[in-house]
């Protein structure tokens, strides 16, 4: 990689930060996470409802009961790879069940239950659609659902029923857009992923004139090449900030994407899927995924309280769990900041917020 940043993390007995940044050696084990079930399910992405949480998985959507209980609200052969909360009783879900294409689908009651959406996302043709939905993204003041393809990125204004291209175009070749976030202050909608040659893209639209500003260059000078984008997020801390997660770290941003710089960098290419902010502590967390499907990884949360600029990290004493992390939610819960991790192969742990603040 090309420029890496130190974790400034300041732990007594701590041995194993590298001088080149990111996660090595030993950490301290603490014991503040718990899991919440769901073991040996992968969890790409929550969402909320009008009481609980939903899980999105390789095994289908399920529906958070409390304690380490949940109920799959779907077929178990939907393998989800994008959900979004329209509003709280409407959900929309992109899923493969085993068809040569895969389902767009919907819930009208929360999650509860789901039925098939007609719908001409990916083009129109003989041969079909060529575009899975890598990312659903859905504007609330304008009732606007955007989504994410290979190389492509489409808006609907009937809830995913008819879509127009807006950036990209049907059946690009590209690893995938990943990443999509709509920015309401500014009326801009930030998408990213990796093109065909394994380089990061990383783009921002004003979405009133359309013009798009590409930083991908920004992104293969922070974090390298190959790499990817994951997922941009937007907080409110002594300023609006923007984070990008991806393959070999996390970048941010103070100008609203016209420069960005490493806030975490990692040598070993661990990927980044994800990132919350606690508004009420401005407190950001994050974790990471080391690329391997099936052999154990350590659970490491990481948090910054000084935006991004340092970070603690906080690892699960199990050596034998599958503790990369693919997805975070962070929610309210009576009053209370509730932190989920959704992992792959390793369900759903939660880390406990006064613990790690304390």
């Amino acid at each position: 990689m090309i420029r890496r940043i130190v974790h400034v993390v300041l732990l007594v007995a701590l041995q194993g930060i590298l001088g080149c940044g990111g996660i090595g050696g030993s950490l301290p084990e603490e014991d503040v996470f718990e899991s919440r079930g769901l073991a040996g399910l992968t969890v790409v992405g929550f969402v909320e409802n009008e009481s609980t949480v939903l899980a999105a998985t390789d095994t289908g959507i399920h529906r958070y009961d409390g304690g380490n209980s949940w109920t799959r609200t779907t077929p178990e052969n939907w393998s989800v790879g994008a959900i979004e909360a329209l509003y709280p009783s409407q959900i929309m879900a992109f899923v493969d069940d085993g068809g040569a294409y895969g389902r767009l689908v919907e819930s009208l009651d929360g999650g509860n239950s789901w039925h098939a959406v007609e719908h001409d996302f990916g083009g129109s043709g003989e041969a079909g659609p060529c575009d899975p939905v890598r990312r659903l993204q859905f504007n609330d003041r304008s009732g606007e659902l955007f989504a994410t393809g290979n190389a492509v990125v489409a808006v609907s204004a009937d809830f995913g029923r008819t879509w127009s291209v807006i950036d990209g175009d049907w059946c690009g070749l590209a690893s995938g857009l990943s990443a999509l976030t709509w920015v309401q202050d500014t009326q801009s909608l930030w998408f990213g992923g990796q093109n065909a040659i394994e380089d990061p893209v990383l783009k921002r639209m004003d979405y009133a004139t359309r013009n798009v500003a590409d930083r991908s260059a920004a992104a293969r000078d922070t974090l390298g090449r190959p790499s990817t984008i994951k997922n941009v997020v937007r907080a409110m801390l002594d300023g609006p900030r923007l984070f990008a997660t991806g393959e070999g770290g996390v970048m941010r941003s103070a100008d609203d994407g016209q420069s960005w710089e490493a806030s975490i960098a990692n040598d070993d290419a661990r990927f980044y899927f994800d990132l919350a902010v606690d508004a009420r502590t401005g407190t950001i967390y994050t974790a990471g995924w080391n690329k391997d499907f099936t052999s154990p990884q350590p659970l490491i949360l990481e948090a910054s309280t000084d935006g991004g600029r340092t970070w603690t990290p906080h690892r699960h004493a199990d050596e034998r769990l599958l503790g990369g992390v693919w997805s975070l939610r962070l929610f309210d819960d009576g009053g209370r900041s509730r932190l989920f991790l959704g992992l792959q192969g390793g369900g759903v742990y939660e880390a406990d917020l006064d613990r790690l603040d304390g």
